[in-house]
C-alpha cells in the first residue's frame, strides 16, 4: 500500500462539462519540515476549450494556455502522530505552498507577479479556506498586448490531511484585450464569468 497522499477528489463531470482536461498527475516533496516530509499528489488540468478557441481562431498559428487549474491533497511522512493534526503546522504548509506557487507561476513564463488580497472562503464540505490572489502578467507571444491574469491559492486543512487549489485565469476579456475573437464568443467570456466558474471548481474539491 502506498504511503503517499490519494489524488483529491475534483469535480470530473463539471470539468469536463465545460472543457478542462488533466494534463498531468505528480507527486512531489511540498516542504520539509524538522521530522517529515510534507507530501503532495496533484491533478492539474487546461481549459482546453479556450486553448482550442485559440487556435482556431487564429488559424493553429497560437496555442496557448490560458486557464489553469490544479488540486492536490497534502500527506505527511511519517504520518502525523496520533493527537496531532495538519492544521497544527498549518502555517508552514501555507508558507510552503504560496511560495511553490509562486515558483510556478515564474515557471510558466508569468512575469510582474503581485500579491493583491486574503480571504476566506468556506468550500463545499464546510471548511475554511484561506484564499490569496495574486495579478500576473502572461507576455502572450504572438499578439501585442500581454494578457493579465489573476492567479489564486486556496488551502485549508481537514484532520491528519490539507488541501491546495491553485487555478488562473484572465483579469480582462480575451478577445478585448487581444482583438482576437472566435466564432462562439469564447474567448469574449467575461474575468467575472471566469471567476465564478474557478470559485465553483474550487469549492467542490475534496
Amino acid at each position: 500500500m502506498s504511503d503517499e497522499p490519494d489524488p483529491p477528489v475534483v469535480p470530473d463531470e463539471q470539468l469536463r462539462a465545460n472543457g478542462w482536461e488533466l494534463v498531468e498527475e505528480s507527486v512531489e516533496t511540498m516542504a520539509q519540515l524538522p521530522a517529515m516530509q510534507v507530501r503532495g499528489t496533484t491533478l492539474e488540468y487546461d481549459d482546453m476549450r479556450m486553448r482550442t478557441a485559440l487556435e482556431e481562431a487564429t488559424d493553429g498559428e497560437l496555442s496557448h494556455r490560458i486557464r489553469f487549474f490544479a488540486a492536490t491533497r497534502i500527506g505527511f511522512r511519517p504520518q502525523l502522530p496520533l493527537g496531532v493534526s495538519a492544521a497544527m503546522v498549518g502555517a508552514q504548509i501555507r508558507s510552503a505552498a504560496t511560495d511553490k506557487f509562486i515558483d510556478r507561476l515564474e515557471g510558466n513564463g508569468l512575469v510582474d507577479i503581485d500579491r493583491q488580497d486574503s480571504t476566506r472562503l468556506r468550500v463545499d464540505n464546510g471548511k475554511r479556506a484561506r484564499l490569496k490572489r495574486f495579478r500576473a502578467v502572461d507576455p502572450f507571444e504572438g499578439v501585442e498586448e500581454t494578457l493579465p491574469l489573476d492567479c489564486l491559492i486556496a488551502i485549508w486543512t481537514d484532520g491528519k490531511e490539507a488541501m491546495i487549489v491553485t487555478t488562473g485565469y484572465p483579469a480582462v476579456s480575451v478577445a478585448e484585450r487581444t482583438g482576437i475573437e472566435d466564432p462562439d464568443g469564447i474567448l469574449a467570456t467575461s474575468s467575472e464569468t471566469l471567476r465564478e466558474e474557478v470559485i465553483s471548481l474550487l469549492k467542490a474539491v475534496e
